[in-house]
């Protein structure tokens, strides 16, 4: 799999995933995000794959840059943002990584793994279907492994094949959220709503982000006033 490494944030980050915004329109999912980032005064925003729903085909820089900005609506973006594309489904496919720039902000696309560091913080981040290509089958292998009491398990696979110890692996794709500080594993759980037709989709959104300062790393559910945090 692809490693780019990416040298240093500029500043603290906001991390979401699984967004699967519809193409040629405006994404609320991903306007909330950006306005939480702002909110929160978070210098980049990393979306960990699934930003679209049903562009899983060879695309273009500039019609990526076109379907970006009708997703963002014209809504503030931070200074950089970082896009782990899925390798199996809903995201455009791209050989190698390249940045764009978008609105004055910096994006930079990574059809892999990304490595990051942020506030201190080395980050290992991906899209996570890598290990597990199917969401439906990764969904239930990690809602299978935290019932047995060993939860993000795929994430735990993917850190031990691709990060250092040291390293944060911050992931998507099983639509799971969680955060376990101890073994540096974090997953900020999925923003889809509804399926293509329009209708209601069956796992309920989590509406997670992961924040990462200097003081540490945080997943927070502002939906549902639910936080866990862990420093280090």
């Amino acid at each position: 799999m692809l490693v780019y490494p990416a040298g240093r944030a500029p500043g603290s980050c906001l991390a979401i995933a699984d967004t699967h915004c519809p193409t040629g329109s405006r994404c609320p999912q991903l306007v909330s995000a950006l306005r939480l980032a702002r909110r929160l005064g978070s210098g980049c925003l990393i979306v960990l794959g699934d930003m679209f729903d049903a562009l899983h085909r060879r695309t273009s820089s500039e019609e990526l840059r076109r379907h970006l900005l009708q997703a963002v609506s014209g809504a503030e973006l931070p200074e950089s943002l970082y896009y782990t594309t899925s390798l199996s489904s809903h995201d455009p496919v791209f050989e190698e990584p390249f940045e764009l720039s978008l609105n004055g902000a910096s994006l930079l696309v990574v059809p892999g793994l990304l490595q990051l560091e942020v506030e201190g913080h080395e980050l290992c981040a991906l899209h996570g279907d890598v290990v597990a290509r199917s969401g439906v089958l990764a969904y239930a292998l990690n809602a299978a492994a935290a019932a047995a009491g060993r939860p993000l398990l795929l994430e735990e696979v993917a850190k031990r094949r691709f990060c250092a110890p040291q390293a944060w692996l911050l992931a998507g794709h099983t639509h799971i959220p969680g955060l376990d500080p101890e073994r540096r594993l974090g997953n900020p759980g999925s923003w889809k709503l509804y399926w293509g037709s329009g209708l209601r989709y069956w796992r309920p959104a989590s509406f997670g982000v992961i924040v990462i300062t200097r003081s540490g790393v945080r997943l927070l559910r502002p939906r549902r006033l639910e936080t866990r945090s862990g420093r280090g």
